[in-house]
Formats: C-alpha cells, structure tokens, sequence
C-alpha cells in the first residue's frame, strides 16, 4: 500500500498500532453532534473547540460532551452563516472565520459575541471566501482569502480596552 493512504494510527505505549479515536456522534443537529465540522483549536483551558460549519456554530468538547459555545445560523451580530475556520489569541478571544459573511467574528472564551472584523468586498482588508485564520505572538491576524488568492493581515486590537472608550 502507498505511503500516505489508508487510516491514520496512533501508536500506544510499547509500540502497539491502534486506530485514532473520535468525538462526536456523526451527523445532527447543533449541540447533539457534528454535521461538517472544518477546523478545530485548542482553548485556553485546554478543551477543544470545533468549528461546525453547516450548523453554523463553534462546539466545546470536554470530558466527552459536545456543547455549542457561540454562533448559530443568522444574519445578525453573534450568528453565523458558514463558518470555516477559528484561532484564539492571547486573550483566549475566539476569532472566527465566516465565509458566508466575509468577515471574521470574535467571540469572549465564554461565547459571549464582541463584535467584528473585515467586509466583504474586493479591496485590501476586504474578504471574499475566508477559508482560514491564525493568529502570531506579534498581534497578527492573518486570514487566508480563497477568492482572492491572498492573505490578508490584520493587527489585532485590544477589544476590550475598545469597548471601554466607546461613548
């Protein structure tokens, strides 16, 4: 067999080959299982947060259940139409590509929606088909821009310290 084809393993102490494990419970509805999920991050406490991009939601997994954290299929502040990829920032800030919007969410650890960034369009900053998102030590925030076929790079700003001075 090829290199590269076939099932992924894991190796188990002694050098033993067994088969990776999954989470969730296939296809559903959000909060019962994954129905398309497309990129997942590590948060600050360790747990796993899974981008589930038909149900439009970011799904927490830890100690084995599946809850959804943020997001939801809409058009208004907080909601999601097809999101495609997370990273987290210093903060522990969620920021969520939206492809279906062309713009990125952020999102507090808790779920709580902070508002938003970049719009779709065809100028610099401006998105068309967000595909993925990371996010340096430097306050970098590059979103792949498939459309386009260019990254765009944004300085991360201090949200909280925003929201703060805003009259």
């Amino acid at each position: 067999r090829p290199r590269g084809r076939g099932p992924a393993r894991r190796e188990a102490p002694g050098g033993r080959r067994e088969p990776p494990s999954s989470l969730g419970l296939g296809r559903g509805a959000a909060g019962t299982g994954f129905n398309f999920p497309v990129d997942a991050a590590r948060g600050p406490d360790g747990e796993l947060l899974v981008v589930d991009a038909l149900n439009a939601v970011i799904a927490r997994v830890s100690d084995g259940s599946i809850d959804v954290v943020a997001g939801g299929m809409g058009y208004v502040g907080g909601a999601l139409v097809r999101p495609k990829g997370i990273a987290l920032d210093a903060a522990g800030r969620m920021h969520v590509v939206d492809a279906g919007m062309q713009h990125v969410q952020v999102y507090a650890a808790d779920g709580t929606w902070l508002g938003r960034y970049a719009e779709p369009g065809d100028g610099p900053g401006a998105l068309s088909l967000p595909a993925g998102i990371c996010i340096d030590g430097h306050g970098h925030v590059f979103v792949a821009d498939s459309l386009h076929g260019r990254v765009e790079v944004y300085a991360l700003l201090d949200l909280a310290r925003e929201a703060d001075d805003a009259p």
